[in-house]
């Protein structure tokens, strides 16, 4: 992610005007880098949970 955002930059590209970026994980360092970047958090413990708990009541 890192080096695209930097062969961008050096490209001369406007983040987010002229491309936005997406990533996941929703990780501390996204919000450490310069241009906005869209993520989406993957709570897999979370989910996991739910998922236990559904299939203890459903057998």
């Amino acid at each position: 992610m890192l080096k695209l955002i930097s062969e961008l930059v050096e490209l001369g590209v406007k983040i987010p005007k002229e491309i936005g970026i997406a990533g996941f994980d929703d990780t501390e360092w996204y919000k450490l880098i310069g241009p906005g970047i869209t993520t989406v958090a993957q709570p897999s413990h979370e989910m996991g949970k739910a998922a236990m708990q559904k299939k203890s009541r459903h057998g």
